[in-house]
């Protein structure tokens, strides 16, 4: 009795590869026959699973020019885009720059001007607070700093 083929070999008869000796074996063992049926049935059935992968003959695309054309066109619009184009894409940069024009116009006229200065004045500090004299010790001045604490 002769040994069955392994896998490697029944791909090499599917294939049409397999020796003499083997291919003997293979006509004359019905074991190996029905593994060699089993294993193409299974290879026929993944064929067919996979046949959506392949490309229809009528649809392969456009040729390799007109890619290479397409593309180099790509690339020509892309390096004709300015940098004043792409400064002023994003949304965020033109509502700045709308609100700062605004504030320069409302600031340019006189009576803003006066107007925020009066506001200003309200929240600042006098120049006298803040000053003290050199020469005298802040006790001198505010004797209630040297009063012990009870």
């Amino acid at each position: 009795m002769s040994r069955h083929l392994n896998n490697g070999q029944l791909q090499a008869a599917l294939d049409g590869e397999l020796g003499l000796a083997e291919q003997q074996n293979l006509d004359g063992c019905a074991a190996t026959g029905e593994w060699q049926r089993e294993v193409q049935a299974r290879g026929q059935l993944t064929a067919h699973s996979l046949a959506f992968l392949a490309s229809a003959p009528d649809n392969l695309g456009p040729t390799a020019r007109t890619a290479l054309d397409h593309f180099q066109n790509e690339i020509q619009i892309r390096k004709e885009t300015t940098m004043f184009k792409k400064l002023f894409a994003s949304s965020l940069v033109r509502i700045g720059l709308v609100f700062a024009l605004i504030l320069a116009v409302v600031i340019s006229i006189p009576t803003t001007r006066v107007l925020a200065d009066q506001l200003l004045n309200l929240f600042r500090i006098p120049l006298w607070w803040c000053q003290f004299p050199r020469k005298q010790p802040l006790t001198n001045r505010y004797p209630w700093m040297a009063s012990p604490v009870r």
